[in-house]
Formats: C-alpha cells, sequence, structure tokens
C-alpha cells in the first residue's frame, strides 16, 4: 500500500481525466492503466459526493474543493486490495527510458527473465 505521502506525491504528476496515458506516468512506480482506472474512478466517487451535498455536475470547480490528499487516502484505504501496487516491470521501462504502451509492457513482461539475466 502507497503512504499518504506517496499517493499526494502520485496524485500531483498526473492529469485527472486524461485521455493520454502518458498523463497518468509517474515515478512512484504504479503502472499508468492502474493510476488512471484509480483516479477514473475516484473522480466518480467525488461527482456522487458532491450529487449528495447537492452539488450539480455542473459546478465542477466546487467538487475540485474536496478534491484534497485526505480525500484521496480516504478513497484508497477504502479497498480491500491494493488498487495501485508498485510494478516492477513499470519501474524496470522507466528505469531503461522505454516510453509506456500496454504493447511495449507487455513485451517487457514477456522477456522479463531474459532482461533480469542479463542485468
Amino acid at each position: 500500500m502507497l503512504t499518504e505521502k506517496e499517493l499526494t506525491k502520485l496524485r500531483s504528476q498526473i492529469v485527472l481525466n486524461s485521455l493520454f496515458m502518458s498523463d497518468y506516468e509517474n515515478d512512484i512506480g504504479v503502472n499508468p492503466e492502474n493510476v488512471q482506472n484509480f483516479f477514473d474512478s475516484y473522480g466518480e466517487y467525488m461527482r456522487e459526493n458532491a450529487k449528495e451535498m447537492g452539488i450539480e455536475d455542473n459546478h465542477l470547480d466546487e467538487i475540485s474543493d474536496y478534491d484534497t490528499p485526505e480525500s484521496i487516502y480516504e478513497y484508497y484505504c477504502s479497498y480491500e486490495d491494493d488498487p495501485l501496487p508498485k510494478d516492477e516491470v513499470y519501474q524496470y521501462m522507466r528505469n531503461s527510458l522505454i516510453p509506456f504502451s500496454e504493447e511495449k509492457y507487455k513485451d517487457v513482461l514477456k522477456h522479463k527473465d531474459d532482461l533480469e539475466n542479463n542485468q
């Protein structure tokens, strides 16, 4: 599980609601797809909370007032299994300056044992 400090750092490195996977790349070592999925569901969680407080979707600036480190961490801790595990394959790709894509990730994953043996 990430610490609140790591989660806050991760949040500061990404662009919420982006369509580009590159906007979810991070130096925490969490696979960008997992980051995107988590923060997409966090956005939905924020919208649901806003509706319960009587804030309409067309007032998203008011919702952003609740996008705090404490709120993100509270949401993160509501998961039984860690939704943002650190991923050594993704970390390897970042350290090796391999641009992230699902295809390249699968290729590196397929050859992970060979890569480790050559180090």
